[in-house]
């Protein structure tokens, strides 16, 4: 079996004052991804200022490009470390009725983009199918649904293999919401299924930068990593990431699954 750190997060786009600037929250945020021993991590609201401070000094390499029509904005990225994975494939797309340029579909206000990889472990030779979303906001659940169809269209048509599948994401929906119901009707909530009792704070995944959410249980989880079949989740940890009083790497809680590849 081999032993992955697959991880999800919201990184926060530019935009905080003070001291969640994201001038000073980038050695935080690289900080965050070491101290989890991420193997590879989907993130989200990513920016290439980010991307260039995260891979400078070659501990993590990147996939994926921005949401605008030059690629540049907020982006779907996936970190990998480069010692453990070797990047097999790559493509991102956008999440409409036409992914393979610029457009919004579903009512969304925003464009939204997904990135898949096909990654093979170096040490094993293994492969697997990596994907990573971030959907609509403002409770626009059908836009959601349809935004994720497009995704998994895109994994499950590139997947002619029956290769192990991984999903993370920023749903901006609670579980019992449609999109969520969607994946579960081909994937599985890894943090349903942890072999282990889920650790770290268990409320809402979305915390703003406030404290009281470490302890708080009935905020909204809205954060997710999805497994196909096969992949045994050995343990899942919502991850504090705070550093001071209202200080934090993000204004979401990394999510963290140790999984086995079959």
């Amino acid at each position: 079996m081999s032993a992955l750190n697959v991880g999800s997060l919201n990184v926060r786009c530019p935009g905080d004052k003070n001291g969640n600037s994201w001038e000073r929250r980038l050695p935080r945020l690289l900080q965050t991804m070491l101290d989890a021993g991420f193997d590879v991590v989907g993130t989200q609201e990513t920016v290439p200022e980010y991307v260039k401070y995260i891979t400078a000094d070659g501990r993590y390499s990147a996939a994926g490009h921005g949401r605008e029509p030059d690629k540049s904005g907020e982006g779907a990225i996936v970190f990998y470390n480069p010692q453990k994975l070797k990047l097999l494939f790559e493509e991102t797309f956008w999440l409409s009725e036409t992914p393979e340029r610029y457009s919004l579909s579903f009512g969304t206000t925003y464009p939204r983009v997904g990135t898949v990889c096909i990654f093979e472990e170096i040490a094993s030779g293994k492969k697997f199918i990596f994907g990573n979303v971030h959907l609509q906001h403002m409770q626009m659940y059908e836009c959601q649904k349809r935004q994720l169809q497009v995704m998994l269209n895109r994994i499950f048509r590139l997947n002619q293999t029956g290769l192990p599948v991984i999903l993370t994401g920023d749903f901006n929906a609670p579980p019992e919401s449609l999109a969520p119901k969607y994946a579960a009707e081909m994937l599985h909530d890894a943090r349903q299924i942890s072999v282990t009792h889920p650790a770290g704070p268990l409320g809402g995944t979305w915390h703003n930068y406030q404290n009281r959410f470490i302890d708080d249980r009935d905020g909204e989880r809205i954060d997710y990593i999805w497994v196909s079949s096969g992949i045994t989740v050995h343990n899942f940890e919502t991850i504090n990431n705070f550093s001071g009083e209202n200080l934090a790497s993000s204004d979401h809680f990394p999510l963290k699954a140790g999984i086995a590849l079959p």
